[in-house]
């Protein structure tokens, strides 16, 4: 057994392991009627588009480690996975540039209730699919003629993948939260210099506190899937035709999978209401079986 075909497997078995966390975090948002949040459901699916894409890749990797050119020689599947494989990574991260947008009106106009509804949140994820989808169609239709000839996509078309999978999300995130910290930084100033009573002052501070929490939160795992996806779209689009590196290739293969078990770890982390029902009623579960 090669080196590849090893990646493949600890590839598989941390992403199933992925998976799994990603279910139980999802389930007790659906589940349980106090983490019904429109917070929660944005967080929900990230770890539902992380499913989707997680199961994907499972599917996909066993594939090409059992029949390598399964999915290179019939054309029309050529062309399909190439367009579901920048599809899945799409949901994922533009699932993360939808929460920093809701977190952006939320600040920004924080008068209007309609951004704080859970109506609105799903309003957001149905755009957040539309968009994912929609996005990587040029390539879908683009490489149609590299997978009938067999050969690798043209420049353009991996530089159009790694524009909307990278460069697009990272252009949106640091703009939207450079205006969240901004405003949220100029209204604490403004509520320090106006006459408040102290209880009134804490609690517009424990909002903001938590705004720019969440920002923070979102922009680390923002960070963490361009360090995971980012190295692999930038080599692929650099060699192109040319012979890949195998060690290369390895390495950079699990980058992506290190990446998405990271950001799970880290809502859990984040979510400290949900952590702490899910290990009360682990330590309950244990005791019980116990006695």
């Amino acid at each position: 057994m090669d080196g590849l075909h090893i990646t493949y497997i600890i590839n598989i078995v941390l992403l199933l392991f992925t998976i799994i966390l990603m279910l139980i975090y999802l389930l007790s948002i659906i589940l349980i009627r106090r983490f019904h949040t429109a917070t929660n459901i944005l967080t929900g699916n990230v770890c539902l588009t992380g499913i989707v894409c997680g199961s994907y890749w499972v599917v996909y990797t066993m594939l090409v480690c059992s029949y390598s050119n399964i999915l290179i020689r019939p054309t029309i599947l050529c062309v399909f996975t190439s367009y579901l494989s920048d599809m899945m990574n799409c949901l994922t991260i533009y699932a993360l540039v939808i929460i920093t947008l809701n977190r952006f009106f939320t600040v920004m106009y924080s008068n209007k209730k309609r951004f704080k509804k859970q109506t609105w949140s799903f309003m957001s994820i149905i755009v957040q699919w539309i968009v994912a989808i929609v996005l990587p169609l040029p390539q879908f239709f683009l490489s149609f003629r590299a997978c009938q000839n067999g050969n690798s996509t043209s420049f353009w078309i991996d530089f159009y993948i790694l524009f909307i999978a990278l460069i697009l999300p990272s252009i949106i995130m640091i703009f939207f939260n450079s205006m969240i910290f901004y405003s949220v930084h100029s209204s604490t100033r403004r509520v320090h210099t106006l006459t408040f009573s102290t209880s009134a002052i804490s609690s517009v501070n424990h909002g903001r506190t938590r705004d720019i929490y969440l920002v923070k939160h979102m922009l680390f795992m923002f960070v963490v899937f361009i360090a995971g996806w980012g190295p692999i779209y930038i080599y692929l689009m650099i060699v192109g035709t040319q012979e890949k590196t195998l060690w290369i290739t390895i390495l950079l293969q699990i980058l992506p999978v290190l990446s998405s078990f990271i950001n799970i770890v880290d809502l859990f982390i984040y979510n400290h209401d949900l952590r702490r029902y899910l290990t009360g009623r682990f330590l309950k579960y244990s005791h019980l079986n116990r006695n």
